[in-house]
């Protein structure tokens, strides 16, 4: 051994951590000495020195190498070293066979240039030294070569190099798709926007990625980059609102508050950087390494290069001011949390668009739904900061998403080839403190290196055994077990979700779970003294995980106020952060149906299951990057850290297999054919032969490949042997190809120039003897033109001559017969005349005798026409009785005759027998019921978007005749008519008066071009009986109420003509108020309106029968040779037999009537619901009990369970509702019932019992919600919209009419709206129908010349309705703004009213959020369409409401309307202090608050120090109003209370300008204006009773106020005439009245002897002495008062006031529900500036007191109770009506008391 350790040598030297490199110093003494490589000296003794301790080194490792699968020393030791001195030299790159071990050298390396980047270029692995650019060269060419898709994986711990190993991908990617497009900019322009948003400073790296990403890059097939996609996972959102010391925050925050210019911070509101809480938690503002000032160029850069618009990067930093506001809000607690700084607050409301009044109290209080009641609750300063902090890491992680949304909006592309994809994800973490985010970050990391190890390990193993591959296999450790313990069935992650779910879990529960399930499990680490942690042994080391905020963090609890908060923000950058986000409504009792919310944890999951699909799909590469020390310094390399690494990368393992194995396959016909000419003139009788002669030939020993059973293995390389010779024989073979190729192109070449020459001269040739033959030819025509010239002028002389002489000779012929005509009329003339005369006297003297006989005979028929008419008429009322009674005779009898039996044998029958029919004649049989459904025979059907009409021959009636009819396929609907319908502007049967005797009679009436005309039926070759032109015949037209008076008939209507009225009447209103509206509209139209009128659409209630395709079980051919094109429609209770007119039309209809589904209940569909119910229907509302069934999406109902045909069905979608049964009405009348609204109809069901009920409702709820919310043309147009182009905006208007004004109503709806019977909700004063068709009728009103010069009706009419139906308002916005579109005539009378409309109701409420966007482009973009004109000023006008809209609770007043149709401000009067008024000028949107501080202007009162506001009166009941409520809104209920006949007294509502709450008790610091509002008060206070003292005090207070009002009273003039009403100043008593009088019952029993008027009289005696005496009381005290001026009374009177302590309070009258001997049951609350007392009523006794510092929270649990928790003594309760008051009181002096303490007051 002595020999081979010489000194000097180069050895390996184990060590406790491993092999280490070192040099023998001496060896001299039997002792080694060593020096290592690391600078350590190290000693063994001879007798130590073996192989297991000391070994040579091997050159290999002496020189380091490219590959270490090449090393010699295969140990970790080994590998550890060569990597060393590769990093001592700046080779920061090795290959470990194809992966790649990246060391980051902390510096920058002059190795990225694009000269070296072009070099890789087709360069296989190997050729070139390890390098970054390999490894994306081999991913991008690889595509090509497996036609697969590739994928690079980029690991390593924080600062390790992962992201910037990805930026060099990329731009190798972007380089080689050789196309410099914007899509490469774009994709590499992204990098600085991510890394500013989702990188942060840690403790171990500068630019640490805090989320992991995928980007998939897509190529074409020709190479070029086409587009990417980035997936983003886990954003460390935490971080955001904690900081550990030594970190910065997230980038973006420094890179504004240090970039920004000075304009854009001041418009942000921002100053610098440590002055934000959440900047400067880590105690780092900076660092020399990070350029926030070029970053931030780079990000506002690459904002504009990836298609931000400056409004979306503005709204992106403004919510990044936002949040850093929010950080800097503090609170206080008084009576719960309180807003300590108000500025912060108002800034970020400001830069989220919210009211910060709103943030404030959201913050601070938690609102939730109970029985129907919100309930607020304060927040303690812990709640508070956790919402503050919750709202913060919300927005953030909501930008961050856009954000990447947005980058793959732009960059995006069709999947048309393969991708390349690559992975910067987390790298394994553990730190001091390891918490949630760390949990699920080395979850990820574990689940990677299952990846990693199973495609370089596990695979390899697997594939040499299965091709018989003799190889020594390699252990490896195998992490499932580990990933078991976290994602198995009952592993960490269920246990942590199943914790979640229960409200009462806490991280202490959740620990328990763990230790209880897992504490056996080898992975799982269980400490011993640490209560509040667990461990995991991962694969690269033992961690120890924090529980606190497990759950929290799990949960992600984001409070339903704050989002609803959010959603009503101003922006919409910040409502689309917030748009998908479903508040759950606390508010349903029934949760069952509701779907959970998922956890984070699995959503993680989730994502990280559909990244390992992703991965499995591609095939890998691998990048490790490694960091080579802590201090992230370069030119430090330190060994441990770096083992480290290298252990739990597994790239030990690999040295070895790559070494030891075969990495390139290749099956054996790929094999043949990809190295065929290397093998020519090989000749073996098989494939395999053929390989290993090939493979001999360069390898003969067979050291570097292997023949498998399926494959060649062959070593890497021998490959580059094997494709060097490929190229090298290629290249030969290329040059004999090319050789002969352009020999043969040469030749071809020479051919067609040959060609082309003889072309030429053949040509040529051919032009030469033309040309001479030409010039012959044309003198020669030239001489004969001459000679013909001549001879023609001759002959044309001739000929001009003859033609002269004939025409003489033909007018003198013409003269001479004219005469002779002449002559012979005059003569016929003279004796026509004579004759004509004796005619006419005889026809005279005729007519005079046949008049006078025909007038007789006229009379006497008359006589005989009136008797018999009323003999025909009662004839015919006894035969139609006798007739109803016989048909309800019979009906009864056939309904108890059909048994459930008879009914399923016959419906089988009726199917095999296709001839059979029911008996009935046809219009018996189709004919519809017009009043009702039959209960059996009703059905719901799907929406289907199936239409077709046409003729067909249907058989019916008794005799079976075949008859012609018109068939209208419709909305799941096959209805059949005697003749066409559809080509009218309207067809329905009327009823008409008519004839002498003015008889009613039953006609068929058609409006069609203007005219009206009337037919005995609908057939369609039926005569006209007669017509009447609309718009020229008739001059009126006569109103229901009026024509009713005349004729005696409901929904009648007159047409006015010249000659006559037209008396008709319809079925219904609803029928009458559609003819009369559209006969209405054909009087207001045009002529070229009318020609461009469209046909109605065709009533199904006119149809002679209907068929539900849900009803229908089957349709076939009948096969009937007599008649072709025949077939069936088989029903549960018929068959009607069709005959088509030809084959096309029979396959057609065939097709569109077979049905979709099955009818009844389908096996093969899960039945989720089941059971008995009682179902309302039919015409006569009859309840009858049936089967029901839920199966998928549709309720079936059937006559019993054994029955398999349905009755009906109802399907359901995401607009059907379901409305719960009524606990209380369910309580008391024991039927528990519910409504199903569908989309025909509404469902009456009634269930036994409130549990069946309960389940019934939640299972249909839960299908409803699982239903895809329907949408209309017109949504998907304002989404196109929304995201178009400018100059596609035109194309998209004039592309579709939906979206334009038009001059019909609407035939459905332009929003899907739900359904249900409106008028089964009684609660409203009006009664609806339902959406759709109030929605219809707001339509017809909106074109429609009606209400044009006082459109003040129809306003109100559409705002009660939208106040009443707010899920209609939606519809009515997106009917305004297509009615004021694109309108051919934008001036016009009906576009201003609809332009009025549409202001009116901007000023009153909003749509919803993504409609409010379509309106304000609708706006903006009328204003630029017509500048200057009345329209313009209605937008504009229109424009500024709608961003100060706020919520209303009434619609607006007519003076409102007026004021806003006059765009001026509205005039109220404010009653103020000593019978004053103020006039106050105001608009839509002025709240009372607003009006408060006005009138103190007005009054001069600014400085005030008590509180003000504004009061209804209303008689003598006062209440205080909201600061926030509209002052119009107060002006609306008047008016609606005013129309329902409630007026209170004389003077009516009126507004109050007043006293609100005393904030200082001593008057002495205040201005005589507010002294007399404060006097006031006080005098109220004592006019109610509410001042405790004994009638002496009382009556000197009343005094006082008459010596305040009245001065001195004159001894000489009586008390009568000097006050004429004392009440004004003393209080009566209350139970001074007869029923509660000072006489005692038995006194008035004893008194009983006379009336009851001597009774009041003896009561009225006693009450006159009462007030005699009180008046001269009041007389005593008012005389004694004499000579005070009234500022000494009211000196004095508030000196009285002042010496109690409750002076200044607000006393309520409450009640103890707690009895307690102590406390009485009635008590005074008294709310004031110091806190809340407790006195005995009438009484100073106060009973307790409380603080404001001492009261954690205040509220109302239930109706009529309020709540107090006092800090240390519990709660206290009362009951009371006045719960909104008091708190409204105590809040605001909380507020004044935050406010003083703000200012620094106390």
């Amino acid at each position: 051994m002595a020999t081979s350790f010489e000194p000097g040598s180069t050895v390996w030297v184990k060590t406790p951590e491993t092999w280490a490199a070192a040099t023998v110093t001496s060896s001299s003494g039997g002792n080694y000495a060593f020096k290592l490589r690391s600078g350590q000296d190290f000693k063994l003794d001879a007798k130590n020195v073996s192989r297991d301790t000391v070994m040579p080194m091997h050159p290999t490792s002496v020189t380091s190498v490219e590959d270490m699968a090449t090393l010699a020393d295969l140990h970790e030791g080994a590998i550890l070293h060569n990597i060393d001195l590769r990093y001592a030299k700046d080779l920061i790159y090795t290959y470990i066979g194809s992966i790649l071990c990246a060391v980051n050298p902390y510096k920058k390396i002059d190795m990225y240039g694009d000269k070296l980047l072009k070099s890789y270029n087709k360069r296989a692995l190997g050729e070139l030294p390890p390098h970054i650019y390999a490894i994306a060269n081999e991913a991008y060419y690889a595509l090509w070569k497996t036609n697969h898709h590739q994928c690079v994986l980029i690991s390593g711990e924080s600062g390790a190099g992962k992201t910037e190993s990805t930026k060099l991908i990329l731009k190798y990617l972007s380089t080689m798709s050789n196309a410099e497009s914007l899509v490469e900019k774009q994709i590499l322009e992204s990098s600085p926007i991510m890394e500013a948003f989702g990188n942060a400073k840690t403790v171990y790296n500068n630019n640490s990625s805090r989320f992991g990403k995928f980007i998939k890059i897509q190529f074409s097939d020709r190479g070029a980059i086409e587009g990417a996609k980035i997936i983003d996972y886990l954003l460390e959102k935490g971080r955001v609102v904690r900081l550990n010391p030594g970190e910065r925050n997230y980038h973006v925050f420094y890179n504004l508050l240090t970039g920004g210019s000075r304009e854009e911070k001041a418009s942000l509101l921002l100053t610098s950087a440590d002055n934000y809480r959440y900047t400067k938690m880590g105690g780092v503002l900076s660092d020399p390494s990070i350029d926030d000032v070029g970053d931030y160029k780079s990000v506002r850069s690459a904002m504009i290069t990836m298609g931000f618009t400056p409004e979306q990067s503005t709204d992106i930093f403004k919510v990044i001011a936002g949040i850093l506001h929010l950080g800097n809000i503090e609170f206080v607690t008084s009576g719960g949390a309180q807003v300590k700084n108000r500025t912060d607050l108002a800034n970020a409301s400001a830069m989220f668009g919210v009211d910060d009044g709103q943030l404030g109290e959201n913050l601070t209080s938690k609102t939730i739904t109970l029985r129907g009641e919100s309930i607020t609750t304060p927040l303690d300063g812990a709640q508070a900061e956790e919402s503050r902090d919750s709202l913060a890491m919300a927005l953030y992680s909501r930008v961050f998403s856009w954000i990447i949304t947005r980058i793959n909006k732009t960059i995006h592309a069709k999947e048309t080839f393969l991708s390349v994809g690559v992975l910067d994800i987390f790298g394994f973490e553990n730190f001091q403190v390891n918490s949630f985010e760390q949990f699920c970050i080395n979850y990820a990391n574990e689940k990677l290196q299952q990846y990693f190890n199973r495609h370089i390990f596990s695979l390899e193993q697997l594939e040499y055994q299965k091709e018989n591959i003799s190889w020594a296999d390699i252990d490896w450790v195998d992490n499932a077990e580990c990933l078991d313990l976290i994602e198995a069935k009952l592993g960490l992650l269920a246990l942590l979700d199943e914790e979640s779910r229960f409200p009462k879990g806490t991280d202490e529960t959740l620990l328990q779970k763990f230790h209880e399930r897992h504490e056996k499990n080898k992975y799982y680490i269980k400490p011993r003294l640490a209560k509040t942690s667990y461990g995991i042994r991962h694969y690269a080391g033992d961690v120890q995980y924090e529980t606190a905020g497990f759950l929290e963090k799990n949960r992600d609890n984001f409070r339903d106020d704050l989002v609803l908060l959010l959603q009503e923000s101003k922006s919409d950058f910040v409502y689309d952060l917030f748009e998908k986000d479903a508040v759950a409504d606390s508010s349903k009792e029934n949760k069952a149906g509701a779907r959970k919310k998922p956890t984070v944890s699995a959503q993680f999951k989730d994502s990280l299951s559909s990244l390992m699909t992703a991965l499995g799909a591609a095939h890998p590469y691998f990048v490790r990057c490694v960091k080579p020390n802590m201090k992230k310094v370069p030119a430090s390399f330190e060994a441990p850290v770096v083992l480290n690494q290298l252990r739990y990368s597994g790239m030990l393992e690999t040295v070895r297999i790559r070494r030891a194995g075969y990495p390139v396959r290749r099956v054996f016909d790929d094999f043949l054919y990809r190295y065929r000419v290397l093998g020519r003139g090989v000749k073996a009788p098989n494939d395999i032969e053929k390989c290993k002669a090939v493979l001999r030939n360069y390898d003969p020993q067979g050291k570097d490949w292997q023949i498998g059973k399926t494959k060649v293995f062959l070593r890497e390389s021998l490959e580059i042997v094997l494709e060097k010779k490929r190229e090298d024989e290629l290249a030969v073979v290329l040059r004999i190809i090319k050789s002969r190729v352009l020999g043969y192109a040469i030749r071809r070449r020479f051919l067609k120039i040959r060609r082309a020459i003889v072309l030429i001269q053949k040509n040529y040739k051919g032009f030469y003897g033309a040309k001479q033959f030409k010039q012959k030819r044309k003198a020669a025509v030239h001489i004969q033109k001459i000679y013909r010239g001549y001879r023609a002028r001759l002959l044309r002389a001739r000929l001009l001559e003859q033609k002269r002489k004939e025409e003489e000779r033909r007018r003198e012929e013409i003269r001479r017969k004219e005469e002779e005509r002449r002559k012979e009329m005059e003569r016929l003339q003279r004796e026509n005349k004579t004759r004509e005369l004796e005619e006419l006297k005889r026809k005279a003297d005729e007519e005079a005798r046949l008049e006078a006989a025909e007038e007789e005979r006229a009379r006497q028929a008359n006589e005989a026409d009136a008797q018999k008419a009323k003999a025909l008429e009662a004839e015919l009322d006894a035969k139609r009785k006798i007739e109803d009674d016989k048909r309800k005779a019979e009906e009864e009898a056939k309904r108890r005759a059909q048994a459930d039996v008879k009914r399923k044998a016959e419906a089988a029958k009726l199917a095999a027998e296709l001839d059979l029919d029911d008996g009935g004649d046809e219009e018996a049989q189709g004919g519809i019921d017009k009043g009702a459904e039959s209960d059996d025979e009703e059905a719901e059907s799907e929406a289907i978007d199936e239409y077709k009409e046409g003729y067909m021959v249907k058989q019916g009636g008794r005799i079976k005749t075949w008859k012609r009819r018109w068939f209208i396929l419709r909305d799941g609907t096959l209805a059949y008519f005697k003749g066409k319908q559809g080509e009218s502007q309207k067809a329905g049967w009327l009823t008409k008066q008519g004839g002498a005797v003015k008889s009613w009679k039953l006609r068929w009436m058609v409006l069609k071009d203007g005219k009206l005309s009337y037919f005995k039926s609908d057939a369609e070759q039926e005569e006209c009986l007669g017509t009447v032109d609309i718009r020229k015949d008739v001059s009126g037209i006569e109103e229901p109420a009026a024509a009713k008076s005349k004729c005696k008939k409901d929904n009648a209507f007159g047409l006015i003509t010249t000659e006559r009225t037209y008396y008709m009447f319809a079925e219904s209103a609803e029928a009458c108020e559609e003819w009369l509206a559209e006969l209405k509209a054909i009087r207001s139209k045009t002529d070229d309106e009318m020609k461009s009128l469209d046909s109605a659409q065709v009533d199904f209630r006119n149809a002679q029968g209907q068929v539900d395709l849900v009803d229908i079980l089957s349709v076939g051919s009948t096969n009937d040779p007599t008649r072709p094109n025949t077939f069936a429609i088989v029903t549960a209770n018929r068959v009607f037999q069709m005959q088509a007119e030809t084959p096309q039309e029979y396959a057609e209809w065939i097709r569109v009537l077979t049905p979709r589904k099955k009818h009844a209940g389908d096996s093969d569909q899960e039945i989720l619901e089941k059971g008995w119910l009682v179902k309302e229907g039919g015409a006569r509302k009859s309840r009858k009990k049936r089967w029901f069934t839920l199966r998928k999406d549709v309720i079936y109902y059937h006559k019993d369970p054994y029955t398999d045909v349905a009755i009906g069905t109802i399907p359901l979608n995401s607009l059907c509702s379901v409305v719960p049964p009524d606990e209380l009405v369910g309580q008391n009348t024991g039927s528990w019932s519910f409504f199903v609204h569908a989309r025909r109809r509404s469902y009456y069901l009634v269930a036994a019992t409130q549990a069946d009920a309960t389940r019934w409702v939640s299972a249909i709820q839960e299908i409803i919600d699982s239903k895809a919310p329907i949408e209309t043309q017109t949504e998907k147009l304002i989404a196109e919209l929304k995201t178009a182009k400018v100059a596609d905006v035109d194309r998209i208007y004039s592309s579709y009419p939906i979206l334009t004004c038009g001059s019909e109503p609407l035939k459905s709806s332009l929003l899907p709206l739900p359904y249900g019977d409106l008028s089964l909700d009684k609660t409203g004063a009006r009664t609806y129908t339902t959406l759709f068709e109030e929605a219809m009728k707001i339509s017809q009103y909106m074109v429609h010349p009606e209400y044009i010069v006082n459109p003040l009706p129809l306003i109100q009419y559409i705002l009660q309705t939208c106040f009443d139906l707010p899920k209609i308002r939606n519809e009515v916005y997106c009917q305004l703004i297509k009615q004021t579109t694109d309108n051919a005539n934008p001036n016009s009378q009906i576009s201003i009213r609809n332009w009025q409309i549409l202001t009116v109701l901007g000023c009153s409420f909003l749509p919803a959020r993504k409609y409010v966007r379509f309106l304000r482009f609708h706006l903006k973009r009328s204003l630029d369409r017509y500048p200057n004109t009345e329209v313009a000023k209605y937008a504009a006008y229109c424009m500024d409401c709608i961003q100060q809209t706020k919520y209303r609770d009434y619609p607006a007043s007519q003076e409102e309307i007026v004021a806003i149709q006059t765009q001026k401000e509205l005039l109220i009067t404010v009653l103020c202090q000593g019978g004053r008024t103020c006039k106050v000028a105001i608009n839509s949107f002025t709240t009372a608050g607003e009006v408060t501080e006005l009138l103190k202007r007005k009054l001069n009162m600014e400085r005030c120090i008590n509180g003000f506001g504004l009061y209804e009166l209303s008689g003598d009941v006062q209440k205080s109003i909201e600061e926030k409520t509209i002052v119009v809104d107060i002006l609306g209920k008047w008016e609606k209370y005013k129309r329902a006949g409630y007026v209170p007294g004389a003077d009516g509502w009126r507004l109050v300008f007043k006293l609100f709450c005393v904030h200082e008790v001593h008057t002495r610091n205040l201005s005589p204006i507010e002294l007399e509002f404060v006097h006031a008060a006080a005098c109220e206070q004592v006019m109610a009773r509410r001042f405790p003292c004994d009638e002496n005090q009382l009556f000197k207070l009343s005094a006082l106020m008459m010596q305040y009002d009245m001065g001195d009273m004159d001894p000489g003039i009586q008390f009568d005439k000097q006050c004429t009403d004392f009440k004004k100043y003393y209080p009566m008593k209350v139970e001074n009245t007869l029923a509660n009088s000072p006489i005692s019952l038995s006194a008035l029993k004893n008194t009983m002897t006379g009336t009851l008027r001597k009774i009041k009289s003896n009561f009225d005696d006693s009450q006159s002495q009462e007030i005699l005496g009180i008046k001269a009381q009041l007389a005593t005290e008012w005389s004694k008062l004499r000579g005070k001026g009234n500022q000494m009374a009211l000196s004095e009177f508030m000196a009285i006031l002042q010496s109690w302590d409750g002076y200044g309070c607000t006393i309520f009258d409450v009640e103890n529900p707690v009895k307690e001997k102590n406390i009485p049951k009635n008590l005074w609350l008294a709310v004031g500036i110091k806190g809340v007392a407790l006195y005995k009523p009438g009484t100073r006794e106060c009973v307790a007191s409380y603080g404001y510092e001492t009261i954690l929270s205040f509220g109302a649990p239930v109706a009529n109770t309020y709540k107090i928790v006092i800090d240390g003594q519990g709660t206290v309760t009362f009951e009371t009506t006045k719960v909104l008051e008091i708190a409204k009181l105590m809040k605001a002096y909380i507020n004044e008391l935050v406010r003083r303490r703000r200012a620094g007051l106390f």
